[in-house]
This record gives structure tokens, C-alpha cells and sequence, in this order.
């Protein structure tokens, strides 16, 4: 496979002049305030779902209404030191989200300082009345930064910290214990099997369906529980002690049970990795608060109910895993990314409190595991990002040349693979300054597209819909007059993979990114030429 699995974690780009640029608007609307909700004693957990769904709701009702550009504003989420702050996390995936599904009215997401000043106040008027090109924008002393995923490179941190990093990947103690949520799944139990390479023999995996008695084992046919037993019993045939547990991972009261030592007759817990979720994959507009909290509370309940059983200074290492999902913008993953957005700003919050054990990672899909699986839709999702899946193996690869603890490690960081870069792949924000390999020269005589830049009027406009035509026939794979271009192109068979792929065509082949929300926003044949030429007349 082209391209490299790279770790990286953010940075920030201070200079407010690149963030923003200037645009008429017929109106701003924002959504605020999460400190009411902590006040009134909510649940962190509760609060972050709530907030999430109030923002979901209110993006619906802008994008329906298209009169107004929509902006989020949040209160101390980059560094969260409190409740409040920690709540609002959440809302960072869920605007990198919103900003690729509804593109046309999103304005974008600005966190401001718990207690702003004037100077702030001001950075923000101007950000209200500006096109972004962020998707988040942190405004601190009177200045705007953007983030951006940069290599990850410990030696760098260790100077300057001054700070050694401590050991590459969790080395396990043979007199402890290590908990694995969600590690009855396909993700965990690869997890399980991993721990025990770095030398754990006792394991604690937490699910939310039991195993069945022991003596039942052999008769069991069901796929998914058979491949749990067989992992089991490998596991066991290693010498490891393994106890399946069905809980439900978001019940701190249950979860701190588990943390006795004496509960289970095992050690004390000295290492957790939390890998339990689920997906419900569905755009904004069809979302409700009881879909957002279905995915949210296994990630983030459960993530609180962890960091209250082990609170800093009592595990060697902490690991949530996110999913890098949230800092894309994938379509479809408004919730998921709300919940993993939650994990990486938990894991700021405690390493801000002196914890140097936990570690959020945002994965790539793993081929084939866990719940950002590759399938074909998200692989073409990534590509379009210039990003791609990763296997098992290089995940543990790369998970072992992370530091997991010291204050030369970092908190928050993702994994990935970069693509070369090709005409047609529209980079994030967050990954533009990541270098990637330039691919490889068009080969000679290659079609290398039409010149419609120089076009305008009627040559334009009837250039673009045959383009535009042939590339849907192309994807249909059916003659280009048979494309009726005022028909619904979803009628006409294009689903959601088949909608990334023309997106994707009609980049490379027209030399220019499309956003990923194009055909949602753009029906029609004739609604996309229209676009192009709209975008062809504002470059003028």
C-alpha cells in the first residue's frame, strides 16, 4: 500500500491573519452554554450529550432555513480544567462534522477562554463575520490558532521538557491485572492478545453480553461468541487468567466494584485500555438525543466511570481509543465523533492534572476490526481525505513506539496513514501541513483533463455538464445520454459509495477539491454544473 502510517499530535498555527477570511453574511447564529447545565449539578456525561444534541438539532434547522451561517462557541474545551469545559469537548467532533455535511451554513467552531477579554471579544466579532478556514479555532490573548497533526517525535518534547520519555508501549506486570473495555469484541481481543505479548497474565475483558457457562463452550455455533470463547481459550493456553465480564462500562458505581482487588480474587488493576463503543452511523438531519446517547454514553460514561475508579498516580497507563473519524469530518459520524472528540479532551484533562499515564489515540480504521472497520464507503472517505486504513499489525506497531508515560509523552494523538498527494484529494485542515510523498507524474500523453478555467458563459457552463454527465455515466456505468441531467442522482442509483467516487472523479478530473457534501447539497447533474461555474465566476 502507498503512503505511511504516521503518528502525530497537534500544533498550533497562531497566526489569526491565515484563519480567517472575509465574506458578506446574511445572518450569524451560535450556540453556547454548557456551564448552565454543570451548574445545575448534570452529569458530565449527560451535559456532553445534551449539548450534543442541542448543536445537531440547531445545525438541521439552519441548513433547512439556509438563511444564516451557524457558528459553535465553546468556554475552556482546548484545556479543560473543569466540568464545564471537559462537556464541551465533545462539540469539536461533532462541528468538524457538521462542517462537512452542511458546508453551506456552517461558519465554524471557536473556543474562547473561561473568562475572555475584550481583546478576545473582539477576535470573535470578526471570526462571526468572516469565512473560516478552520474547523477550530482557539482564541487566547487577543489572537486566533488553528491546529494541525504534526509527526510525532519524542526526542522533541524531551527537549523541551528536559525530561527523558519514559519506556516505548505498556510493559505489563505479571503480579497485576489489566482491564479491557469492549474486550469481548473483535478490537479487544486483539488488545487482550497484545497485552499478553508485552507480558500481562491477568486480564480483565468487560462486555455487555456475559459469556455462557463455561460448560457450554463446545456447543456454542454463533460466530461473534464463538471467536470470543476461541480467544479465550488461546489466552488461557498461554498461561494467562483471563475473567469475562458482562457490565455495562458507563455504571461507575458497577465499574468500581471491578477495580477491588479482592472482587474478582485477582490483583489490583494497574493498567486500562478502554476500547468499548458502538456506531449508528446516520447524517445530521436524522439524528435524535436517544441515537446520540446509544453511541455516546459506552465512550463517554465509561470514560468518566474510569477516571473516577482510577483516579491519577494509580495505573501505569490509561489508553482510550479514539478514532481520528472526529478530527476528518467523515459523514454520517456526527455522534462517534462527538464521543472520541469527549476521550481526547478527557485525556488533556487529566494530563493537565498531573496524570502522565493516560494516552488518547485517534486510529485510522483498522482493516477489518473494531467499529471503524474499513468498509468500502469509509475507505473511499479517507482517500478523498488523503488518508487510509492501517492493519492490526501497524497499529500495535505504532502503539509500541509511543511513549505511555512521563511528561515527554503527549495525551492526545492520532494515527494514520498519508496518501500521496493527487488532483482531487481535499485535505482537512487539520492534516494540510503533513507532508506527504507528491505521487506519481501523470504518465505522458495522459489525459490530463480540460482546461475549463479559461472558459466562461455559455462554453463554460456546457463544458462542465458534459464533464459532469460523463462522470456520473461513468460511475453507473451507462451511456452518458442516458443521464437526465435534472433528475435526482440518487434516484438514479448513486449511493453513498458511489457518491464518494464521483465527488472523487470529478475532483481529479476537473483539477479542483469538491466538499464532501457536494451531491447532498447539489442533487442534480445541472444543480453540480451550476456550482462549478458558480466557483469558476467567484475566482474571476
Amino acid at each position: 500500500m502507498t503512503g505511511s502510517a504516521v503518528v502525530t499530535s497537534t500544533s498550533d498555527v497562531t497566526d489569526a491573519a491565515n484563519v480567517t477570511g472575509v465574506m458578506e453574511m446574511e445572518g450569524t447564529a451560535d450556540v453556547t452554554g454548557a456551564t448552565d447545565a454543570t451548574e445545575t449539578g448534570e452529569d458530565i456525561a449527560a451535559t456532553a450529550t445534551r449539548l450534543a444534541a442541542r448543536l445537531a438539532e440547531t445545525v438541521r434547522l439552519v441548513g433547512e432555513a439556509g438563511r444564516a451561517r451557524l457558528w459553535c462557541v465553546t468556554s475552556s474545551a482546548r484545556e479543560p480544567e473543569g466540568p464545564a469545559g471537559l462537556a464541551q469537548t465533545a462539540l469539536w467532533g461533532l462541528a468538524r462534522v457538521a462542517a462537512t455535511e452542511y458546508s453551506e451554513v456552517w461558519g465554524g467552531l471557536v473556543n474562547l477562554p473561561e473568562k475572555p477579554g475584550d481583546d478576545d471579544l473582539s477576535v470573535l466579532i470578526r471570526l462571526l463575520g468572516s469565512r473560516c478556514r478552520e474547523d477550530v479555532v482557539a482564541v487566547e490573548h487577543g489572537a486566533a490558532s488553528g491546529s494541525r497533526l504534526v509527526p510525532y517525535r519524542p526526542e522533541a518534547r524531551e527537549r523541551v521538557t528536559g525530561r527523558r520519555p519514559a519506556r516505548p508501549g505498556p510493559l505489563c506486570r505479571a503480579g497485576a491485572t489489566y482491564l479491557v473495555t469492549g474486550g469481548l469484541g473483535a478490537l479487544g481481543l486483539r488488545v487482550a492478545g497484545w497485552l499478553a505479548d508485552r507480558g500481562a497474565r491477568r486480564l480483565l475483558l468487560l462486555g455487555r453480553t456475559a459469556l455462557p457457562a463455561r460448560d457450554r463452550w463446545d456447543a456454542v455455533r454463533e460466530p461473534v461468541t464463538r471467536r470470543a470463547i476461541d480467544a479465550v481459550r488461546s489466552l488461557e493456553a498461554r498461561g494467562v487468567t483471563v475473567r469475562a465480564v458482562a457490565a455495562d462500562v458507563g455504571n461507575a458505581a458497577g465499574l468500581a466494584r471491578l477495580a477491588d482487588p479482592g472482587a474478582l480474587g485477582l490483583p489490583p488493576v494497574r493498567g486500562v485500555v478502554h476500547a468499548a463503543g458502538v456506531v449508528d452511523n446516520r447524517l445530521l438531519r436524522a439524528y435524535d438525543e436517544e441515537s446520540l446517547r446509544a453511541v455516546m454514553w459506552p465512550k463517554v460514561a465509561g470514560a468518566l466511570a474510569l477516571h473516577e475508579a482510577f483516579p491519577p498516580g494509580t495505573l501505569d497507563f490509561l489508553v482510550l481509543f479514539s478514532s481520528a473519524g472526529q478530527l476528518l469530518g467523515l459523514p454520517g459520524q456526527a455522534s462517534y465523533a462527538a464521543a472520541n472528540a469527549f476521550l481526547s479532551g478527557l485525556a488533556r484533562y487529566r494530563r493537565a492534572g498531573g496524570d502522565d499515564a493516560v494516552l488518547s489515540l485517534a486510529w485510522t480504521s483498522w482493516h477489518g476490526l473494531g467499529m471503524s472497520a474499513s468498509s468500502e464507503v469509509v475507505d473511499a472517505e479517507l482517500r478523498a481525505r488523503g488518508t487510509a486504513d492501517i492493519t492490526p499489525a501497524e497499529a500495535f506497531l505504532a502503539w509500541e513506539s509511543l511513549v505511555t508515560a512521563g511528561p515527554a509523552g503527549g495525551a492526545d494523538l492520532a494515527v494514520l496513514r498519508v496518501l500521496p498527494l493527487t488532483p482531487g484529494i481535499l485535505r482537512p485542515p487539520l492534516l494540510r501541513d503533513l507532508a506527504g510523498d507528491p505521487g506519481p507524474p501523470p504518465a505522458p500523453g495522459a489525459d490530463e483533463g480540460p482546461d475549463w478555467r479559461t472558459l466562461s458563459g455559455t462554453s463554460l457552463t456546457d463544458l462542465l455538464r458534459g464533464e459532469v454527465r460523463r462522470a456520473v455515466a461513468a460511475t453507473l456505468r451507462t451511456d452518458p445520454e442516458a443521464v437526465d441531467v435534472r433528475r435526482p442522482l440518487a434516484e438514479m442509483g448513486v449511493d453513498s459509495l458511489l457518491a464518494v467516487m464521483l465527488r472523487r472523479t470529478l475532483s481529479e478530473r476537473l483539477r479542483v477539491g469538491l466538499p464532501m457534501s457536494l451531491l447532498w447539497n447539489r442533487p442534480t447533474v445541472s444543480d453540480i454544473t451550476d456550482y462549478l461555474a458558480e466557483q469558476r465566476r467567484s475566482d474571476v
